[in-house]
């Protein structure tokens, strides 16, 4: 009776220990796979999260990229539908007395030309920046706005003291330019923007 008590025991002691075995198995394969995307320390756990994070940068560049193609088309097929010289312009005038004044003449031209000067920005079809390095918001502001109207698939042209300083400017790229003693030459330079080219009108 005792030999068979001591053999219950027994048993009941080596299933204890499968059991423990068990547990602790589940518990290193649990930690093994939660260290795939934390910071780890081994090169394969480094590139598991490295990767994707690419992925993710790759898939939201190419969605904004998308964007911006199809509000310009949108724009261009509107653009189309329109008698030339009767499209829509938006002036933004930074900087001082002079900048305004130089905004206000080149407005006068396209007006008698027979273009619609608009406040709104969401109703214009090209959009003026006129740009001033004396008394302006930082650059940063300037070029937000210039990305804003990219966005949106408006047409752009940069004018005043910015481009005439420096053309190769990051986020002037595509835009149209017209410097400071080029101004009387705005409706031209509106009117080829609109069809789709780049124009760029500097005395260096």
């Amino acid at each position: 009776m005792s030999d068979d008590i001591e053999d219950i025991w027994k048993e009941a002691g080596d299933l204890n220990k499968e059991k423990r075995a068990n547990r602790e198995t589940v518990k290193i394969k649990k930690k093994v796979q939660s260290t795939c995307c934390s910071s780890g320390n081994t090169k394969k756990e480094s590139t598991c999260c490295s990767s994707s994070s690419t992925k993710e940068e790759e898939s939201k560049e190419k969605s904004d990229k998308e964007c911006v193609e199809k509000a310009q088309k949108e724009s261009n097929d509107e653009i189309k539908n329109i008698i030339p010289g009767t499209q829509k312009v938006m002036f933004k005038t930074y900087g001082c007395s002079h900048n305004t004044s130089d905004s206000e003449f080149m407005i006068g031209l396209l007006a008698d030309y027979g273009y619609n000067l608009v406040d709104d920005f969401n109703d214009a079809h090209v959009c003026v920046i006129n740009s001033c390095t004396v008394k302006n918001p930082s650059q940063d502001a300037f070029i937000s706005y210039i990305a804003k109207a990219r966005n949106t698939g408006k047409k752009i042209v940069v004018a005043g003291c910015v481009p005439q300083g420096d053309r190769n400017i990051k986020g002037m790229e595509d835009c149209s330019m017209i410097g400071v003693t080029q101004i009387n030459r705005i409706v031209e330079v509106v009117e080829e923007t609109l069809k789709g080219h780049q124009v760029i009108k500097l005395v260096i």
